[in-house]
């Protein structure tokens, strides 16, 4: 059987270790939730460049249909008055 001095050590031990479990637990959880922020800012910034990318090749998309339609509006031009272009 143990004494009164070597249960009361026990307890000091599972004491600390309750404290240091505890302790575990706070930095866990706070690694979770800075893991957790830098997945959010990883989203976010994904996001942003994601739009960035389709406003660009929209206005890609629009600089080249403008491009055909001057195109068609010029060979129209020269189909209708194709004696001005002889002049030139």
């Amino acid at each position: 059987m143990a004494t009164e001095k070597e249960l009361l050590q026990e307890l000091e031990v599972a004491a600390r270790e309750v404290q240091e479990a505890r302790l575990a637990v706070k930095i866990a959880k706070r690694a979770a939730l800075d893991a957790e922020t830098q997945f959010i800012n990883a989203k976010l910034t994904q996001e942003r460049i994601q739009e960035r990318y389709r406003i660009f090749k929209n206005q890609q998309v629009r600089v080249s249909q403008e491009t055909v339609d001057d195109d068609k509006e010029l060979e129209r031009f020269r189909q209708l008055l194709p004696e001005l272009l002889k002049r030139v």
